[in-house]
């Protein structure tokens, strides 16, 4: 690389080791490239080529030769090593929350609010054996009746999957609740459950058929 480009990334932050090599040198003294590469737990020879790169960006400063190299940062390392670190924190302080805010959404809820004329209660997940869509609503059939909670089968189907498969466009079904597979006269496939009959398309049977072998194992 010519003296007088320089890189598009800052070199510090194309290699991890880089980094670590600099906060090795945080208590701005000189080290040897051999006490450096031991704490680093490398060979010297694997740091040589980055400690160059680092000379050449002036964020270290180093004298001797070979064995008897020394090193330690030079202000802008120090500042540089700084900034970096405390980008990262929050980097990664970013992607643990938002980690955990898609998990939180993701996991299955144990229960839907279901609203009656003055009040809501809370139906089991458990309970359901197949949901319904109904324009953007959805009728959850159990043993004990039908109840109509105000979701899209698209947003059930992602809270609950995969306790619960998508087998129609229209139906979500309790995995555990297929009792039996039943072909229909007119070609299609019907998925018999304890609380009525639930039509499977062409499309997502092999799909169903794979995860219900799955669990008989």
């Amino acid at each position: 690389m010519p003296d007088d480009t320089m890189p598009e990334c800052d070199p510090l932050l194309e290699v991890p080791l880089r980094l670590y090599l600099l906060c090795c040198l945080t208590d701005a003294r000189w080290q040897s490239i051999a006490e450096v590469a031991g704490a680093l737990d490398e060979p010297v020879a694997s740091i040589i080529s980055h400690v160059k790169t680092l000379k050449w960006t002036e964020y270290l400063e180093t004298k001797g030769e070979g064995c008897g190299l020394e090193m330690r940062l030079t202000d802008t390392g120090v500042e540089q090593l700084g900034a970096h670190v405390a980008a990262l924190e929050t980097v990664v302080g970013k992607a643990a929350r938002l980690s955990a805010k898609v998990r939180r959404r993701c996991q299955p809820a144990e229960t839907v609010p279901v609203k009656a004329e003055d009040h809501t209660w809370f139906l089991k997940r458990a309970e359901v054996r197949f949901a319904e869509a109904v324009g953007d609503n959805v009728r959850l059939h159990t043993p004990t009746g039908v109840h109509l909670v105000r979701v899209p089968i698209s947003r059930l189907t992602r809270a609950w999957e995969p306790a619960f498969a998508r087998v129609h466009r229209s139906y979500l079904v309790a995995v555990d609740a297929v009792g039996a597979l039943h072909r229909m006269p007119d070609g299609g496939t019907m998925i018999q459950t304890d609380c009525g009959l639930v039509p499977v398309s062409r499309r997502r049977l092999p799909a169903l058929r794979g995860e219900l072998l799955r669990m008989a194992r």
